[in-house]
């Protein structure tokens, strides 16, 4: 099905920032495709290794990097995710404390 194409090929976005939403449009997918009567559900070792090639750049060379630790599919969302979070934390974070540094000056 065009559905099966989706997850199969599916990018989570040219820039980390996009992933978080990506991941949801994901996730609804899936259980689309397994909610279809008659469809086999998607090999969990498939949609592990299509969760980490879909990501962008450098989050995609940190989840290889650690390919081994995910169990599945979900793990490597969930990994994801606080890559993310971490990124905006510190991006956050770096942009509050530059005023104050500029204001030492």
């Amino acid at each position: 099905s065009s559905l099966l194409g989706k997850i199969l090929y599916f990018k989570f976005g040219k820039e980390s920032s996009q992933v978080g939403l990506k991941i949801d449009e994901f996730e609804l997918a899936v259980r689309e495709h397994d909610d279809v009567p008659g469809n086999e559900p998607i090999g969990k070792n498939v949609l592990r290794t299509v969760c980490i090639n879909g990501m962008p750049e450098p989050l995609l060379s940190h989840l290889q990097l650690h390919a081994y630790a995910f169990a599945d599919w979900t793990a490597v969302l969930a990994a994801a995710k606080a890559y993310v979070k971490i990124k905006v934390d510190n991006n956050t974070a770096a942009a509050t404390a530059a005023p104050a540094a500029l204001a030492l000056s």
